[in-house]
């Protein structure tokens, strides 16, 4: 029988989603899935890595001017065509407009469909389409959301509701699990201008106004004066868009006086995100909204204690008074309270950093979550 696989994007783009095809294509070869990539965006992001790797890569272009407003349906002309001449046993789309594009293209005794799902905006975008999702959900297989908060949401969608749900976690690349040497927390530290009597609290999330990076800047000011060694480090980038550029602003002016004297910096762009994790003390996660935060399970993984706030899939992961400590959103001083913790307490920073990198083993690891999905598509293959 068959086991090629076609994982179905709109964009192949660096993003967590790709970072997922990644590790799932490639891990997977190895127990005898032949991954495809299908996109309709722009050669870019996984694109080269998957041509060198020798995972066949098909582009659908854009559709030609005399289409004019068509490009829904030239995309599912173009699939069903491609999808002929694959001839995959599962489909793989990845999040919302995919999986559309996926059911329409094929006739009703085709290849099952998996989605896999990795943000709230999906529901969003169902709620938006629910006759779409009425009219073609009956062709989804199986679906996989990134954690179970996310789950149940999608079970309110009436037409999703009866749909086998496996709840696969996101997790952290391989080398996150390497343990840290004291020479290369050392390193790392004198590199970013920190010393061996500072307490580093660390945010890794590029700027975007649900991360919450200004909760976070308002909780550290009502801590500094108490607590001069510790120290800010804000790593993520604004990119180009107008609204992102600007909040990362309102995070710069609210930060203004403590990046001047050396006690907060922000690190845009972060091209690696372990140097900063292996500098810092706390690693604090802000959001207003998550599903499930891959920088959250660096942090695990790497070992450190984590305050984050108590929404989405966050608590499935930082589990509060084990793994780390949970506050509401957009609070400040509960979540400087909750830093003030750990800042007075090394045991308990260690401990809950023990036990965050013993969760990321058992269930943050790559071997975590190629299981799933094995188990995922062999279940689909028999349905």
């Amino acid at each position: 029988m068959s086991r090629r696989v076609v994982h179905l994007v709109s964009s192949p783009a660096t993003s967590g989603v790709t970072a997922t095809i990644k590790l799932v294509a490639r891990g997977l070869r190895d127990r005898g899935w032949e991954p495809f990539l299908v996109h309709y965006g722009q050669q870019v992001g996984i694109v080269p890595e998957f041509i060198n790797e020798g995972i066949p890569v098909y582009q659908i272009r854009a559709m030609p001017s005399s289409c004019g407003p068509l490009r829904t349906w030239w995309i599912v002309a173009c699939l069903r065509k491609l999808l002929r001449k694959v001839s995959p046993c599962l489909i793989n789309a990845h999040s919302f407009d995919a999986d559309l594009l996926a059911a329409r293209s094929l006739a009703s005794s085709g290849p099952s469909i998996l989605i896999t799902i990795q943000s709230f905006s999906y529901v969003n975008w169902a709620k938006k389409h629910l006759k779409d999702y009425d009219r073609w959900g009956n062709r989804f297989s199986t679906l996989i959301p990134v954690c179970q908060s996310l789950g149940d949401e999608i079970r309110n969608i009436p037409a999703m509701s009866d749909i086998k749900t496996r709840v696969i976690f996101n997790v952290p690349d391989q080398r996150f699990f390497i343990p840290l040497e004291i020479s290369e927390r050392n390193q790392n530290r004198a590199l970013l201008g920190f010393n061996s009597s500072d307490t580093v609290m660390a945010c890794v999330a590029n700027f975007h106004s649900v991360k919450g990076h200004d909760i976070l800047a308002r909780a550290f000011k009502l801590l500094i004066d108490k607590y001069p060694h510790i120290k800010l480090l804000i790593a993520g980038s604004a990119g180009s868009d107008p609204e992102r550029l600007l909040f990362q602003k309102t995070v710069r002016d609210l930060l203004e006086k403590e990046i001047a004297q050396g006690q907060a910096s922000i690190v845009d762009p972060c091209y690696d995100v372990r140097p900063i994790l292996s500098a810092a003390d706390i690693y604090v996660q802000p959001s207003h909204t998550e599903a499930l935060s891959v920088s959250i399970g660096e942090a695990l993984a790497v070992g450190l204690p984590v305050v984050a706030t108590d929404v989405g899939g966050n608590p499935e992961i930082v589990i509060n008074g084990r793994t780390g400590l949970l506050v509401p959103p957009a609070k400040p001083e509960y979540m400087a309270d909750a830093i003030e913790g750990l800042l007075r307490d090394p045991i308990l920073r260690q401990r809950l950093g023990e036990a965050a990198m013993k969760f990321a083993i058992e269930c943050l690891s790559p071997s975590a979550l190629l299981a799933a999905y094995d188990l995922a598509y062999e279940d689909a293959l028999i349905q």
